[in-house]
């Protein structure tokens, strides 16, 4: 079985990775399987493509032919069913360091830049950040999707299972953020991300995706463990409490990316790993001038800083004071103290 040509990223030369065998499986509305199980491959990474089946409303998937499979919904993802302009696949939240206060100002700051939907996947959380996120579950904001068994395999290993589960539910978006928690994409030029993009793809709709260079912004300490007072808020707060930060990096070092869901096959940690072939879409590369990432980044984390920082500051400048946009800065603090208070009662 040869595979598909498929027109792929510029700067990238990626082999496909080696196919696994499996098999669809099919369900009516009754619960009664549909005709023999239907032999694919995965293709691209985590994914199984498989054929519509008529009077199908669930499907599963099996490794043996005959052997007993779950089934779940078919859910229409597909670009004749848009519900969101801009939504985020947030990547997996693991580590010991607490997440509450993090994960209240990620989420408000892209709100103020549009985003409309948040796809969170969690691994291991507290009871108490778990808490904090449920809250945005109930305002119907954030959607939550545990990974695991939690013995199956390392932490970081989850994230690439998780892009590709986020790249077909993230269909329902015309445009959507792959980030981590401690990254806020931020334009330059234009009042929000939403703005930007909007106005990129007036200029050339073959735009598939718009890459970002990063910004690190140098975290030093840990963050606290529970909420106290709404003094400790703001004084904790990322985008106040640490502004010393390396220069812009160059093309593709540790780039993130903005896409458009329906024109994405296979989506990287870094960059886009495939378009489909049918698109002849491209990434966009964003000027510094016009959006960066302020990445908070945790200088001893796995020994960061000796690792990686005087290597940014050769070949990219020295480390400078720089603060998070003045023009959006207190309405995000507004923002975070009322969802505290609202969360915590206070």
């Amino acid at each position: 079985m040869r595979l598909p040509r498929i027109r792929t990223v510029p700067y990238q030369n990626r082999s496909f990775s080696e196919r696994h065998k499996v098999y669809c499986r099919y369900v009516d509305e009754k619960g009664l399987e549909i005709g023999d199980s239907d032999l694919r491959f995965e293709f691209p990474n985590y994914i199984v493509n498989c054929r519509k089946r008529k009077n199908a409303t669930k499907i599963g998937l099996s490794v043996e032919k005959t052997a007993d499979f779950q089934s779940k919904p078919l859910i229409d993802r597909t670009r004749n069913a848009k519900k969101y302009d801009l939504a985020m696949c947030l990547s997996p939240l693991y580590g010991d360091e607490p997440k509450w206060l993090l994960f209240i100002e990620a989420i408000e700051h892209y709100k103020l830049q549009g985003v409309q939907h948040f796809y969170v996947y969690l691994f291991n959380v507290s009871a108490y950040d778990a808490h904090v996120i449920d809250g945005y579950v109930k305002s119907g904001e954030v959607e939550v999707h545990w990974l695991g068994p939690p013995d199956n395999r390392p932490d970081f290993h989850w994230q690439l299972p998780h892009i590709a589960d986020c790249l077909l539910r993230s269909r329902e978006a015309t445009w959507t953020i792959f980030g981590d928690l401690d990254e806020k994409f931020l334009p330059q030029q234009h009042a929000t991300l939403r703005q930007l993009l909007d106005g990129l793809i007036v200029n050339d709709p073959q735009i598939g995706a718009v890459r970002f260079r990063q910004q690190f912004v140098l975290k030093s300490e840990r963050m606290p463990e529970k909420f106290e007072n709404l003094e400790q808020v703001t004084s904790w707060l990322p985008i106040l409490r640490w502004n010393l930060t390396t220069g812009v990096t160059g093309r593709g070092y540790a780039s993130k990316c903005i896409i458009r869901s329906e024109k994405v096959m296979r989506m990287d940690i870094h960059d886009v790993g495939v378009f489909y072939p049918d698109e002849n879409a491209y990434v966009y590369d964003v000027p510094s001038e016009m959006g960066v990432i302020r990445h908070y980044r945790d200088q001893f984390l796995g020994n960061w800083s000796n690792t990686y920082l005087q290597r940014l500051i050769r070949d990219y400048g020295p480390v400078e004071i720089t603060s998070y946009p003045e023009n959006v800065r207190g309405v995000l603090v507004e923002n975070v103290i009322k969802r505290v208070k609202s969360i915590f009662r206070k």
